[in-house]
C-alpha cells in the first residue's frame, strides 16, 4: 500500500472547498489575479533594470565604442537646434457648386377612385306564412288547436336563451318539444310540460352554440284533455 503524503490532506481540502464554496472560489480567484499582476510588474522591473545595465555596459549612446561624455559638442561648433521645420503649402479649398437638379415631372398615373362604402347585412326575418300547422289526420281530438302567440328574441341567436309562447284552446294540455336547429342537430326535452288552465305555456331553451342561419323547426306533440293527440310545427329564424 502506498504511503499517504502529508500534503494530500491539504490538497483534498482545498479541492473540496474550491468545488463547493462559491465565495471561497471567488476570493482565491481575486488573490491569484493580484499575485499574477504583481509578478508581471516585478518581471518588467527586473527586465528594465537588466536592460539598462546591459546598455550602459556596452556603451550605448557613444560614438565608435567610446564612453559617452554627455556633451553635445561636435568639433569646435556647438549643436544648433533648428527653430523651424518646413511644412507643405496647402492650396485653399475652393467652394463646390451644387449641380442644378431637373424638376420631377408630374405623375401620369390617375388618382384611384374611393372604395365603395360597405352595405349593412340585413338581419334574418321570420318566414312568411302561418306560424302553426294544424293537425290534418289521426288527430283524435276534433277541434283541438295550438297556436304560437310570440317568441323572444325575434331571431334566435346561437348560445343564447330563447322562448316561445303557445296557446291551446283547452287548459291542461301536455306538450313535448322536439326542435331541429339549423346546423346543430336535434334537441328534445323528453318530459311533457303542461299548459295552465287558460291553455297558455311559455317554453324556454338555450340555442346550441353550433347553430347556423336558418329556421328552427319546433315540433310539438300534445295530449289534450279530450283524448286528442295532435302534433304541430312552428318555425323561428336563427342566426350564429
Amino acid at each position: 500500500m502506498r504511503r499517504r503524503n502529508p500534503l494530500d490532506r491539504y490538497v483534498e481540502a482545498f479541492q473540496h472547498r474550491w468545488e463547493t464554496d462559491r465565495q471561497y472560489r471567488a476570493a482565491l480567484s481575486g488573490v491569484f489575479a493580484l499575485v499574477a499582476v504583481i509578478g508581471l510588474c516585478s518581471c518588467v522591473g527586473v527586465a528594465t533594470a537588466f536592460t539598462n545595465m546591459a546598455l550602459a555596459r556596452f556603451g550605448s549612446g557613444t560614438t565608435s565604442g567610446q564612453n559617452n561624455t554627455g556633451s553635445l559638442l561636435t568639433g569646435s561648433n556647438t549643436y544648433s537646434v533648428p527653430t523651424s521645420f518646413p511644412t507643405d503649402t496647402v492650396a485653399p479649398w475652393a467652394p463646390q457648386v451644387s449641380p442644378i437638379a431637373s424638376p420631377i415631372p408630374n405623375s401620369k398615373t390617375p388618382v384611384p377612385s374611393p372604395s365603395p362604402s360597405p352595405t349593412p347585412t340585413d338581419m334574418p326575418t321570420q318566414p312568411a306564412g302561418p306560424t302553426a300547422t294544424p293537425c290534418t289526420s289521426n288527430c283524435g281530438g276534433g277541434n283541438d288547436t295550438l297556436v304560437m302567440t310570440g317568441h323572444t328574441p325575434p331571431v334566435w341567436i346561437a348560445g343564447q336563451k330563447a322562448t316561445i309562447s303557445l296557446h291551446a284552446n283547452a287548459g291542461g294540455v301536455q306538450m313535448v318539444f322536439d326542435i331541429t336547429f339549423p346546423g346543430s342537430g336535434f334537441y328534445t326535452n323528453g318530459t311533457p310540460y303542461t299548459a295552465n288552465a287558460n291553455g297558455d305555456y311559455t317554453y324556454s331553451v338555450t340555442v346550441p352554440a353550433g347553430t347556423t342561419a336558418g329556421p328552427a323547426d319546433i315540433y310539438v306533440l300534445t295530449q289534450f284533455p279530450d283524448g286528442g293527440q295532435p302534433s304541430f310545427h312552428f318555425y323561428v329564424d336563427c342566426t350564429p
